[in-house]
This record gives structure tokens, sequence and C-alpha cells, in this order.
């Protein structure tokens, strides 16, 4: 599914420190292992996790992170199976073995 997937962290070497911080402590929050790169193709869903973390655990914020994917919209005919192989896919890239805490996936028909 190319929308999942992206270019990767573009930040500048300073910022992509903090970045890379962040991701590590998140990594370590879900029990990842930290040789997992999160800065490359799934960025951006590497990202919404460690804004879930942040919030959490820093900010003190009962967030809650809901992805939301449409099943066979007219633009772009995706199967509920489809989307559920390419999200297991995608934990299995990003080494997340179990589940997201305070997260959910909501499947929603676009008609």
């Amino acid at each position: 599914m190319k929308e999942i997937y992206g270019d990767g962290c573009g930040a500048s070497p300073e910022t992509k420190q903090r970045i890379e911080a962040a991701l590590a402590a998140t990594k370590a929050w879900l029990g990842v292992s930290p040789e997992i790169d999160w800065t490359g193709r799934l960025y951006q869903s590497a990202n919404r996790y460690a804004y879930l973390h942040f919030l959490r655990e820093i900010g003190s914020v009962q967030a809650f992170l809901v992805n939301v994917y449409f099943v066979d919209d007219s633009r772009t005919r995706t199967t509920k199976l489809e989307w559920d192989k390419a999200i297991q896919s995608v934990h299995q890239e990003l080494g997340v073995v179990c589940e997201v805490p305070y997260s959910a996936c909501v499947f929603l028909t676009g008609e």
C-alpha cells in the first residue's frame, strides 16, 4: 500500500538527533529493539507512535491514536484483508510485536 510508505525523515542533522532520541524512547516503551531504524520509509507511522508516547508518558495527556483505513472506496479498492496484511507488515518492519497501548484501527467503508 503506497499510502503507508513515505520518503523517511527529512530533518536537518541537529533536528534528526532529537527525533532519534524521541523514537528511541518510544521503542523502549513498546519493547522494540533499538537497532530497528524508524527514520526510513515508515517514519510517518513511527512518528505517530512517538507522539502518542510523548503525550501519554511525558505530557500526562490521556491521548489515543486512532488509525482510520478506508475499505473499498471508489478511488482505491483496498479490502479489509489487504489492510490487515499491510498493517501486520508495518508492525513487523517496525519491530512492534505487541499491541500498541492506547491505539486502535478503524475501518470505514468509502462509499
